[in-house]
């Protein structure tokens, strides 16, 4: 009935139609028309079984717990105004037999407070659990990968997409008329001008 347009469809709820593209706002919560200058570390934390028993295989829940308990730290208005969270998307991996590879990609506003959630007390407590046990759980795998790139050095483009990734995120800027600080999502309009292209996006000459 969703094909024929009988009922919403409500996956198309929250598309965005045409080119959008996320430009990072100032403090002050201007919007950049122009490539912006602000920069964002990407975080990217994840984990996965080797054996068969795939997510039943021991530790496996423990982890899982740990994982979680994080994400739900930083991800919170607390989390948000003290490391600089600003929103993430998780994934779970295809690649090889396992398919249980747990994926998130989150974005900060600094290097400084992804470091300050590294030493809260949340973090410890999983990071303590897993020295602990690593020998008893050879066949989990634990990763994580830190970016950090300057303003001008970072593009992005959706199409008819809903807001994901950094296209999903909120950015905390001071409101003049107001004490509460306010949360601005970072996607703006690029189907026309400097933000249509990918070299116009990164602050570069000529066409893509």
């Amino acid at each position: 009935m969703q094909i024929y347009g009988l009922i919403p469809n409500p996956e198309m709820a929250k598309v965005i139609p045409g080119r959008t593209t996320a430009q990072i706002p100032d403090m002050n919560g201007t919007m950049p028309a122009e490539p912006s200058k602000e920069s964002i570390v990407v975080l990217l934390l994840g984990f996965k079984s080797n054996r068969p028993l795939r997510m039943l295989s021991s530790g496996f829940k423990e982890t899982s717990d740990h994982f979680m308990a994080m994400l739900q730290s930083f991800d919170s208005p607390e989390g948000r105004e003290e490391f600089g969270f600003l929103g993430g998307s998780s994934y779970l991996g295809s690649s090889g037999q396992a398919s249980n590879e747990i994926v998130t990609i989150s974005y900060w506003r600094g290097i400084e407070g992804l470091h300050a959630f590294a030493e809260s007390p949340i973090h410890r407590q999983g990071w303590d659990w897993w020295n602990r046990t690593v020998k008893e759980h050879p066949h989990l795998f634990i990763f994580h990968e830190i970016y950090k790139a300057e303003g001008k050095s970072h593009d992005n483009i959706y199409f008819n997409a809903q807001p994901t990734l950094i296209g999903g995120t909120a950015f905390p800027v001071k409101s003049n008329d107001k004490v509460e600080r306010q949360w601005v999502n970072p996607l703006v309009d690029a189907n026309r001008g400097i933000l249509a292209t990918s070299r116009g996006r990164l602050g570069l000459r000529g066409h893509d």
